[in-house]
């Protein structure tokens, strides 16, 4: 009796070999996982960061914000970039010139200039004038103008990352305001 329990008191190499099989292909779709919930938590963070950005401007313009005593339109200035090379600018645009558009040397100085995580990009900005989208906000309640006019009803960004095709698109309305990501 002594002997036949002493036989049965292992495993045998070949259900080691098969536990541990199971066990590298639980970890390889984990971490299969983990890296695609990574990229997307990129590309939401930026979509969540330029949207903040925009919502800034407008409450600026809608609140009356001054800086150093001058009242100025508020604009966020985008363009279609390439992974590792996206930043989008916070500016303050002259309310005498009339422009409501970004000119270089606009942007806030104090961070009003932000670069994008690696891998995220900006693919398309609707509409656009050189790959290029102005959102201005005109105080005191806070107008919309697309690249300096008024005929387009909507703005569009749109977001991809580098390593899978998921795409985050913002949406602006002209009539209302309305800053939303879907």
């Amino acid at each position: 009796m002594k002997k036949i329990f002493y036989n049965h008191c292992g495993f045998t190499v070949l259900e080691l070999v098969t536990v541990m099989f199971i066990i590298a292909i639980l970890v390889t779709i984990f971490m299969a996982n983990f890296r695609g919930f990574e990229h997307r938590s990129v590309l939401d963070s930026e979509v969540q960061q330029l949207a903040s950005v925009i919502r800034q401007a407008q409450i600026w313009a809608l609140t009356g914000q001054t800086i150093d005593g001058v009242r100025y339109n508020y604009g966020v200035h985008i363009s279609q970039c390439a992974s590792g090379n996206c930043t989008y600018y916070l500016f303050k645009d002259d309310e005498t010139t009339g422009d409501k558009k970004y000119v270089a040397g606009e942007e806030l100085t104090d961070g009003g200039t932000y670069t994008m995580l690696k891998g995220a990009y900006i693919d398309s900005v609707t509409p656009a004038v050189s790959q290029q989208l102005d959102i201005v906000f005109v105080p005191p309640y806070a107008k919309v103008y697309f690249n300096g006019l008024q005929e387009v009803t909507t703005a569009q960004i749109v977001f991809k990352h580098t390593v899978f095709s998921d795409q985050k698109i913002i949406d602006i309305d002209l009539e209302s305001g309305q800053i939303s990501t879907p």
